[in-house]
């Protein structure tokens, strides 16, 4: 399945550029923070660390109609007790490909630390622009000094020099992202209800393995995850403190999110709607969040005159 999602993002890629180095694929872990460490998270979750690299395909279907191709896998992951994690990429004729995750945790499994999917594009598309909370780093119980607007910056400058390094450089209520190069190539993802992005150079187990920021090597890559939501990142205390119930991911409850990936030029398409969204930041414009359907996203337009008809829907 994951080749098939190479081919058609190779496919739409322009002027010969490679967008993705690594193809997504499920992510369930972070790089732990010092609070993280203080609660014992490591050990107490280490079962979701590598849940999304060793599942285990146990049903692939594909269908085909005029307008769309539909793939979908459902893995067994290897959690403690096993969890089921499904995956759909639904390709539209104009080359957008829709992406729907759904994970069903196993029975008795400890919290969650993100469900997500991670993936690498070359490092030459380094920058991160998005319409979310921002400008600085942001997560679900770190989220109100971040204000609503549109952001720009390089995908190393996402990182945060902590003492040793970890989990940094997400934001939260995401609209759109975009991750180019020089020339504004790249990839354009909009959540179909908001998603947390995260843009960075490097991996979480990279981050994991080096207890200072100077030993990071040099990178090769920018590392994309789109979650449906990650842990808050608590801070009570270092030492003993979990991180407060509401915004800890339980694994008593299915988790589903949606989002959609497209690539081509696209500071030529969208710069008009992104003056016209800085003049109006913090408008929320509620569209329909089913990207399973592409029909459903054509029938509910909400402006009728033709120069949004044709590219409103890059925005939200």
């Amino acid at each position: 399945m994951l080749n098939v999602l190479m081919f058609f993002l190779q496919m739409s890629a322009i002027k010969g550029k490679e967008l993705i180095k690594r193809p997504p694929a499920p992510n369930f872990w972070r790089a732990p923070t010092d609070n993280d460490r203080g609660s014992k998270l490591p050990v107490r979750c280490a079962t979701w660390k590598r849940a999304g690299e060793n599942g285990e395909l146990a049903h692939f279907n594909v269908e085909i109609s005029p307008y769309k191709v539909r793939v979908k896998a459902e893995y067994m992951l290897a959690t403690a007790s096993p969890s089921i994690c499904s995956v759909t990429y639904t390709v539209f004729g104009n080359g957008e490909i829709g992406v729907v995750q759904r994970l069903q945790p196993g029975q008795d499994l400890p919290e969650i630390p993100e469900v997500g999917m991670m993936f690498a594009m070359d490092r030459s598309f380094d920058n991160f622009s998005w319409f979310g909370k921002g400008p600085h780093e942001n997560y679900c119980d770190r989220a109100t000094g971040a204000k609503l607007g549109i952001y720009e910056g390089k995908a190393a400058e996402q990182f945060v020099p902590y003492l040793k390094p970890q989990e940094c450089g997400n934001k939260t209520e995401v609209r759109w992202a975009e991750i180019t190069d020089s020339d504004g190539d790249g990839l354009l993802i909009r959540g179909c209800s908001t998603v947390e992005v995260n843009v960075l150079p490097y991996t979480p187990s990279e981050l994991e393995a080096h207890d200072h920021a100077y030993k990071l090597p040099p990178s090769d890559k920018t590392v994309v995850r789109v979650n449906c939501r990650q842990m808050g990142v608590g801070g009570d205390d270092s030492w003993h403190a979990k991180t407060h119930p509401e915004f800890t991911l339980y694994a008593d409850r299915t988790y589903e999110y949606s989002y959609i990936m497209e690539s081509g030029a696209l500071r030529q398409t969208r710069q008009p709607l992104r003056l016209f969204f800085r003049e109006r930041q913090g408008i929320h414009f509620g569209f329909p969040h089913n990207c399973n359907d592409r029909q459903s996203l054509c029938n509910q337009r909400f402006f009728k005159d033709s120069f949004f008809v044709g590219f409103f829907f890059i925005f939200i």
